[in-house]
Parts: C-alpha cells; structure tokens; sequence
C-alpha cells in the first residue's frame, strides 16, 4: 500500500508519475510497477490517464481521493444495512434525490472496498 500511497502523492503534485519512476523508487521490477498502477485503475477506481507528452499519469478527475481503508467489516455491515433502510423508505415515502444518491455512493464504497461482499 505505501507504493500506492506514494504513486498517489505523485500524481498530486503534478510529477507525472510513471511504472519506471515507481520501479526505481521502490527496487521493484518495472512489471510489479504496472501492477500496482493496474491496481489503482481497476481495483481503487483511480482516474489515471497517461500522459504521451510528459511521459507519466495524471488524474482525469482531480477530486478523486484514495479510498478510506480503515473501515471494518462491521463498518461494511453497518453500510450495507443503510443501504436497506434507504431503499425501504424511498419505497414508502416515494425516491427522493438524496436517498437514491446516498444509495448509489453507500454501494460504491462498498464496491471500492470490500468487492467480494457487494450487496
């Protein structure tokens, strides 16, 4: 995770990481490097795009943020069964804005975090 962290600030600062830059701060082979860069895009959901020009990433959305990896399973738990009693008011009271956005960003932290236990 402290590869991801670091490829994260890069991007953040502007720097254009690449696979090559990772591989060399971190003595790893540049495959392991394009694995991790692999893991922030598919797994985390990062809006990486590369750069022909500078050589390097960046980020296509710049409000995008890491996600919290310090929630717990109850924490999952907890969430998932919001999740219910959103969808049982909203079917009471009528879908309102609010819950099915909370709805929808509830489920993709879910995603984000824990993909073996979407629901």
């Amino acid at each position: 995770m402290h590869r991801i962290l670091w490829f994260d600030e890069q991007v953040r600062y502007g720097k254009y990481p690449n696979s090559g830059h990772l591989s060399e701060r971190f003595e790893i082979s540049v495959r392991q490097a394009c694995r991790d860069i692999e893991y922030l895009t598919n797994t985390l959901g990062a809006p990486l795009v590369y750069s022909a020009k500078r050589r390097g990433y960046h980020y296509e959305d710049r409000t995008y943020v890491l996600p919290a990896l310090l929630l717990t399973a109850d924490d999952v738990r907890t969430m998932q069964e919001l999740i219910v009693h959103l969808e049982q008011t909203a079917a009471v009271f009528g879908v309102s804005r609010f819950s099915d956005g909370a709805i929808g960003v509830l489920r993709r932290i879910i995603a984000q975090l824990a993909p073996d236990d979407e629901g």
